[in-house]
């Protein structure tokens, strides 16, 4: 018989991510959640319920002012403090889902952190990312044939992002975009990568490399 290991979820940290939420002025009682999506090191899903809690908590990223719904009240929460039900979030907010890690993913008595931090927000429509074009541009696509047969990881200056025909800015201060996650599928020739909004842009893009060419799918 084998031992089962168990392991953090904090260290699975790079490889998951909280899909981003079209805004609506609701309570946040009432408002759609984000999916959350966690990968093991192998790029196999985790299963909620089993491999993390299935009750997420959420938290503010940052200071923000909120009305409370039904009193038109205007209050701060500060950064990191507990979404309220009655929170009426300002579009573009950006706040984080904590997920618990369960059973083999639970880490042992001496962690003091067995959770993960994805972040996520309810953003405008007009800048959502998930309609963006990303193609693999000549540094990635050098990059990628100089290292087949080993794992990588797509780098924000390999590809190139296109909104609505407009190219999309990818600066240290300033970006419009980032790589998130990386799924390695390096065994079977591809690997998937997750490229989220930032800054003015939201929204989740699935982005998949063909390893052994060099080619975007």
């Amino acid at each position: 018989l084998f031992a089962i290991t168990v392991s953090n979820i904090t260290r699975l940290s790079g490889y998951s991510y909280a899909t981003d939420i079209k805004y609506a002025n609701k309570p946040f009682s009432k408002l759609k959640k984000p999916s959350v999506f966690i990968y093991d090191l192998d790029g196999k899903a985790l299963k909620a319920g089993t491999d993390y809690e299935k009750e997420v908590e959420y938290y503010y990223s940052k200071g923000t002012e909120v009305t409370v719904y039904g009193s038109e009240k205007k209050v701060t929460r500060k950064a990191d403090s507990k979404v309220e039900d009655t929170d009426v979030i300002p579009v573009g907010t950006r706040l984080y889902a904590k997920v618990k890690g369960k059973n083999n993913y639970a880490g042992s008595e001496e962690d003091s952190v067995s959770s993960i931090n994805l972040d996520f927000c309810y953003y405008d429509p007009k800048a959502d990312i998930s309609k963006a074009v990303v193609t693999l541009n000549d540094k990635g696509k050098e990059a990628i044939n100089k290292s087949i047969g080993k794992a990588i990881t797509l780098e924000n200056d390999w590809i190139d992002v296109k909104l609505n025909g407009s190219a999309l800015q990818n600066e240290d201060d300033n970006s419009d975009y980032t790589i998130t996650c990386v799924i390695d599928n390096s065994n079977s020739g591809k690997m998937t990568s997750i490229i989220k909004g930032c800054g003015n842009y939201a929204g989740v893009k699935k982005f998949t490399v063909n390893l052994r060419a060099g080619k975007q799918k």
